[in-house]
């Protein structure tokens, strides 16, 4: 069975094993039921949510993988989950995962959703690491348009917009023109979607660049580890 057949299999099965709890709830709530038998039937509805969280996560990850696998050939495609953090200072933008060094996640990493570029880790330990979103104003990542005219893009002091620190000819940007990743540096492979120009401006660096978003909330995501980095020298 294939992993999508599988996971709706799974998913299908939990809603009857749902609609089998809700049904005995009223008889356990009616009375002739112990409250042990009650919290016994609570406890079961209770797993069986979580066990739907877990099984829609693999879901979408398994989705996640379909998308991205064709721009991996240099990568190994890692899923984890992604929860937005708030750091000591207002301009920054961060996130943590819940995997780390336990399954060789480094800083310079790539990380995307299924919307395009999140951001790159900065940091790990092991089971998290620390994502610093493309939002923030530290981040910075050369980009090529649908054209190929390269420049280097950075986050922004709004958050999920980019602003442009270089631009290589020509030196403006039309609106609506879509930005991708230029597979330089080895953190993104090439083609990976980075934004919008919504507002063209002269001079270029002035333009604003809306961001695949939201970044700002949880979700699951993929990292792009580096195929040498699984067989070191």
């Amino acid at each position: 069975m294939k992993p999508l057949q599988s996971a709706y299999w799974a998913i299908g099965c939990w809603l009857v094993l749902t609609l089998i709890a809700f049904g005995l709830d009223p008889l356990v709530r009616s009375g002739g039921h112990t409250q042990r038998q009650k919290q016994y039937v609570d406890h079961v509805i209770q797993d069986l949510g979580i066990q739907n969280f877990e099984l829609t996560a693999k879901l979408t990850r398994q989705q996640l993988l379909d998308m991205w696998l064709p721009l991996s050939s240099n990568f190994r495609l890692l899923p984890a989950s992604l929860t937005p953090v708030t750091d000591r200072s207002p301009v920054r933008r961060s996130a943590i995962l819940d995997r780390g060094e336990e399954v060789q996640l480094a800083p310079g990493m790539g990380v995307v959703s299924e919307l395009g570029v999140v951001g790159i880790i900065v940091d790990s330990g092991t089971g998290w690491s620390r994502v610093q979103l493309a939002d923030d104003p530290g981040f910075v990542i050369p980009f090529w348009d649908e054209d190929k005219s390269r420049g280097l893009l950075s986050g922004s002091l709004t958050k999920g917009e980019a602003r442009v620190k270089m631009r290589i000819d020509p030196l403006e940007f039309s609106k609506n023109e879509l930005l991708y990743t230029n597979g330089s540096g080895g953190v993104f492979p090439a083609n990976v979607y980075l934004g919008s120009v919504v507002e063209p401006r002269v001079p270029i660096r002035d333009s604003v660049i809306l961001l695949p978003g939201p970044l700002d909330v949880s979700r699951e995501v993929l990292i792009f580890v580096p195929v040498e980095a699984e067989n070191p020298k």
